[in-house]
């Protein structure tokens, strides 16, 4: 993995996964997960809207 790629990759707006809006099944499935019952795992792909979501949603025990 060459990291000079993704830089001009990132620069250029070039980033084929990224997604404009939250992955639909994270809404969808977050009333039984958002329950405590479940983990949610984001593997960060492009500028993951899904974060901010799930922030707003007050889920606040993120793991790294």
């Amino acid at each position: 993995m060459d990291p000079q790629f993704w830089r001009e990759r990132w620069e250029l707006n070039e980033i084929g996964f990224h997604q404009s809006q939250i992955h639909p099944l994270l809404s969808e499935f977050w009333p039984v997960v958002g329950t405590g019952l479940g983990q949610v795992f984001v593997p960060l792909c492009g500028k993951s809207r899904d974060m901010a979501w799930l922030r707003r949603q007050g889920a606040f025990h993120f793991r790294h």
